[in-house]
């Protein structure tokens, strides 16, 4: 039914323990996934062999050795052998809510996205696969999801060919993820939040992996690339025209966010004309919405026990 594929750092450090951690799980849906992990990054090979999973090297990099997105997709979509694929990240665990959720928005759209905020392990550790317990321990100890990442995107599941000509960015930095939601919704197809019913658990890290650390990662020249290439075209989960709950699909209610999210979608989608819109947005954002976000996420964070 599902094709999940990701592009992994090199399994050494954290990220050894955090995308086995990841990985292991995927291969536990049931019914059992095709899992892709694409790149030649060190170890890759190998947990592929340990893990039943299929290794798909040979990704097109840049100057500094990351994928290109587009790359990407055009390797996954010609290894799967499912109809629906899942790009996700690869420090990202998944729990039994994920097939159900993907059956149920396929089977209403058929050209879809359906997206997921982000929950929030603190303090990965090797995940105890042999305890039947495992996902409700994970969950126990997950944050979220919250508001600070409404922007982020670790996991996209979408029919093959959904995308068409997919720009050249560079995987794991800015704006890629905006894009795609403005994508989504630009080709008509049907933008789905499924963050009430599936609950994808990002296990946090540290940025050494990159030689600029966090900075280089959000502000280099590789997310510079990917916000020329976007331009003003980029959404956020609160631009979904649909939602996923545990009692089914629905519209979104209306709120104030919902309102500066519609500002932004018009922005999007008319450049020129849309300025005012912008302005009203990073507003709005400063004075209303990041403030009651960040007392939110506060409380979420106190909620979970260290």
């Amino acid at each position: 039914m599902l094709t999940i594929f990701a592009s992994p750092r090199p399994f050494a450090g954290e990220f050894d323990v955090i995308q086995r951690n990841a990985i292991a799980s995927w291969t536990r849906l049931q019914p059992r996934p095709q899992v892709l992990l694409i790149g030649n990054e060190p170890g890759t090979a190998a947990v592929c062999r340990e893990l039943g999973s299929e290794h798909v090297p040979d990704v097109r990099v840049n100057e500094f050795g990351t994928p290109f997105a587009d790359s990407i997709i055009e390797l996954a979509e010609a290894r799967a052998r499912h109809p629906l694929l899942l790009w996700i990240a690869a420090d990202t665990i998944l729990c039994d809510d994920v097939i159900p959720a993907v059956k149920k928005v396929s089977g209403r759209f058929q050209r879809f996205c359906m997206i997921a905020g982000r929950y929030r392990l603190a303090h990965p550790a090797p995940i105890n696969f042999a305890d039947p317990d495992w996902q409700s321990n994970v969950r126990a100890k997950a944050i979220g999801p919250l508001l600070d990442d409404l922007s982020a995107g670790d996991f996209f599941v979408f029919p093959r060919s959904f995308w068409g000509l997919f720009p050249p960015f560079v995987e794991g930095r800015p704006a890629l993820d905006g894009w795609m939601l403005f994508r989504t919704l630009e080709t008509g197809g049907a933008l789905v939040d499924a963050t009430h019913a599936v609950m994808t658990i990002h296990q946090d890290h540290s940025y050494q992996h990159h030689p600029g650390g966090m900075e280089g990662v959000w502000s280099g020249p590789e997310a510079r690339h990917n916000l020329a290439l976007a331009g003003k075209r980029m959404l956020t989960r609160d631009n979904a025209d649909w939602m996923l709950t545990p009692d089914g699909l629905r519209r979104p209610p209306r709120s104030f966010r919902r309102h500066v999210a519609w500002c932004a979608r018009f922005a999007a989608f008319h450049p020129r004309a849309g300025w005012p819109f912008r302005v009203y947005r990073y507003v709005a954002e400063r004075v209303f919405l990041r403030p009651a976000a960040a007392k939110a996420d506060a409380l979420a964070r106190a909620a979970v026990p260290q």
